[in-house]
């Protein structure tokens, strides 16, 4: 078990050692990723009336938007 939680931490400690910030973004993206991953029967997470031709980053958030409301009636 000891061995197993240090090959999870271990790349955490070297991000944070890493003064670019690279390995963090990389560890940020492959957590992101996995978790889209998850998602794809969902659409990756994303809501329907996002645009699929746009480059949206799937992240948890997306699920939270809200369905634009319509023209506003006179």
């Amino acid at each position: 078990m000891c061995l197993f939680l240090s090959s999870i931490f271990a790349p955490v400690r070297r991000s944070a050692d890493d003064p670019s910030g690279d390995r963090l973004d990389a560890l940020f993206c492959a957590i992101q990723t996995a978790w889209a991953w998850t998602m794809r029967s969902e659409r990756y997470g994303a809501p329907e009336h996002l645009d699929p031709l746009k480059g949206w980053i799937a992240d948890p958030s997306l699920r939270e938007i809200q369905e634009p409301a319509g023209p506003a009636s006179a």
